[in-house]
């Protein structure tokens, strides 16, 4: 009897450590601890070093940048960019004075894919803008109390831009085509007042007018 349980004891005490064993290499394989120290990093924008390999550095380093570019204006961050290698990718965040977020953008590998959003001051959803690899795919705009007040999904790159003032009249309007700004666009004041005429071929400005 007391064989068996010796046998069974040992069983369970070599099974342990192999347990333990696999654990501890998952472990050493799974969790790249240099790699979660350098994303935590966090750097002055001010550093930033843009060089002929397109990469983000940061003065006098080496290699690429991973972690946090931080600007500050005075004794508050402005924005955050968060870099992967070089390149930015993730959530650049814009903040007001009082830390409040006021505008994300979300980047894949160093272009806006997904959505930027915009808030107001009481947090909720002022805009979405849609992107596919840097291009705009989409609008929606919210007025204050969370009601959606205007949208429009680009088809192949078409489509109806406009923008609004916080009180919610009607900042700037114009059509995209083929991803690019064209034709007539009108910006407005505050008051809903005309205030500059532009017109646009492909993306660039070719004419403008002011009232």
């Amino acid at each position: 009897m007391k064989k068996i349980l010796s046998v069974k004891l040992l069983i369970i005490l070599v099974f342990s450590i192999f347990a333990n064993m696999s654990f501890s290499n998952t472990l050493k394989k799974d969790v790249n601890v240099e790699r979660i120290q350098a994303k935590m990093r966090e750097a002055d924008y001010l550093d930033r070093d843009l060089r002929k390999d397109k990469k983000m550095y940061i003065k006098g380093d080496s290699t690429p940048f991973t972690g946090t570019l931080v600007l500050k204006l005075g004794d508050y961050v402005e924005y955050t960019e968060p870099y992967e290698n070089g390149i930015i990718s993730g959530d650049k965040t814009w903040y007001d004075s009082k830390g409040n977020i006021m505008m994300i953008e979300t980047y894949v590998e160093g272009k806006i894919n997904g959505e930027q959003i915009t808030y107001y001051p009481n947090a909720k959803v002022r805009s979405i803008v849609y992107y596919r690899n840097d291009k705009i795919t989409g609008i929606e705009w919210y007025n204050q109390d969370g009601k959606r007040i205007y949208r429009d999904i680009f088809k192949n790159g078409t489509g109806s831009w406009r923008t609004y003032f916080d009180k919610g009249n009607v900042h700037e309007e114009g059509e995209y085509v083929n991803h690019a700004r064209h034709g007539v666009w009108r910006i407005y004041n505050e008051k809903g007042q005309l205030s500059e005429t532009r017109t646009y071929r492909n993306g660039a400005v070719v004419g403008r007018s002011w009232n």
